[in-house]
């Protein structure tokens, strides 16, 4: 071929072909498992922001330096925005803890049982999601990179593919047998 690819070029190209496709399946394995755990993270935190907004609420008033709690967005909101919320209210939620004697927990129904949660286990919670959020973000990332790599090895391959036929054909004979065994590939 004019660029002078052989045998070996077509093959090792091949192999980067199914090296790549093996490495988008791994991509988007890691993708949905991101997903699925920013999911758990959120299914998590959720009633606990809204459980902590509420009972926070009437102990801000006499806290001084303690700004108002955020609105409760909807766990389907931008994730940094979400994020954003669930710091301030962590942020009330220690001053809260700083003004008075004994820390506060909040009650949070789990089952049937409801569970006193502390300031700790709801940041804890929070840095679970936004690092849930960091993976989610980072396998986005990596699977659309591994597609880009991925097309463009199709478009290089597709070209050598069409270029194949004329160059194969090039070196045999008129009336050579071989000749009806070439392929004929398409641009589209």
């Amino acid at each position: 071929m004019k660029d002078k690819t052989n045998l070996s070029a077509m093959a090792e190209l091949r192999d980067r072909l199914i090296a790549v496709h093996s490495d988008n399946l791994t991509e988007a394995n890691n993708l949905q498992r991101a997903q699925e755990t920013r999911d758990a993270a959120l299914k998590t935190l959720h009633p606990l922001v809204k459980q902590a907004r509420t009972s926070l609420k009437g102990l801000v008033e006499d806290v001084p330096g303690a700004k108002a709690l955020p609105a409760l967005l909807p766990a389907n909101s931008e994730p940094q925005k979400y994020l954003q919320a669930a710091n301030d209210i962590a942020e009330v939620w220690a001053k809260v803890n700083a003004s008075d004697a004994e820390p506060v927990t909040i009650p949070i129904l789990v089952g049937q049982e409801t569970v006193q949660v502390t300031q700790a286990a709801f940041v804890a919670a929070v840095v679970a999601f936004s690092s849930a959020v960091d993976t989610l973000m980072t396998a986005r990332s990596a699977e659309a990179l591994g597609r880009k790599t991925r097309d463009s090895l199709h478009k290089i391959a597709k070209a050598k593919l069409i270029a194949y036929p004329a160059a194969a054909k090039a070196r045999l004979a008129d009336g050579d047998p071989l000749r009806a065994t070439i392929p004929t590939f398409s641009n589209g």
